[in-house]
C-alpha cells in the first residue's frame, strides 16, 4: 500500500464521516455527534500513522467535546430556567415549510408557527383553527396535570 493511497483513503473516510456527522447534527439527530466522534477516533491513529503531529492535540481535545455534545444533545436543557428537548418524537412532516418555535418555562408554554403562505381563513374557520390548536396543546399538556 503506497503512502499516497493511505493519505487519500484515510482523509476521505475521515472527511465523509465527519461531514455526515455534521449534516445529521444540523438536522437535530443525536447520532450526528456519534459520527463526528467516529471521525475523530479514526483520525487519531491516522494522524499518528501519517505523522501529522499537529492534528493529534486538536483531535484529543475534540474527542471529549463530541462526547459532551452527544450527551447534552440527548437531555433537556435547564439554562435560564427554560426547558427544551433537543428532539421531538419523530413523525412524518405534515406542514412543509412551516417553522415552529417553542418556549417552555416552569410557568408557561408558548408555540409560534411561521407559515410558508397566507391562510386566508373566514371568521368561522379561524374560530375552528383556534379550537383545534387549543385541543391539540391540551392533549400534549394533559400528562403534566395528573
Amino acid at each position: 500500500m503506497s503512502a499516497a493511497w493511505l493519505l487519500t483513503a484515510g482523509s476521505s473516510v475521515i472527511a465523509v464521516t465527519g461531514t455526515a456527522g455534521n449534516w445529521l447534527t444540523a438536522r437535530k439527530h443525536a447520532s450526528g455527534w456519534l459520527l463526528i466522534l467516529a471521525a475523530q477516533l479514526i483520525g487519531l491513529p491516522y494522524n499518528v500513522i501519517t505523522a501529522q503531529w499537529g492534528f493529534i492535540p486538536v483531535t484529543l481535545l475534540a474527542i471529549p467535546a463530541s462526547v459532551l455534545g452527544w450527551r447534552n444533545f440527548r437531555k433537556p436543557s435547564t439554562k435560564g430556567r427554560c426547558w427544551r428537548h433537543a428532539m421531538a418524537q419523530p413523525t412524518r412532516c405534515q406542514t412543509p415549510g412551516a417553522m415552529f418555535s417553542t418556549k417552555i418555562t416552569d410557568q408557561s408554554v408558548s408555540v409560534h408557527v411561521d407559515l410558508p403562505h397566507p391562510l386566508d381563513l373566514t371568521e368561522p374557520e379561524a374560530g375552528q383553527l383556534e379550537a383545534n390548536l387549543h385541543n391539540a396543546v391540551e392533549l400534549v399538556l394533559a400528562r403534566y396535570f395528573r
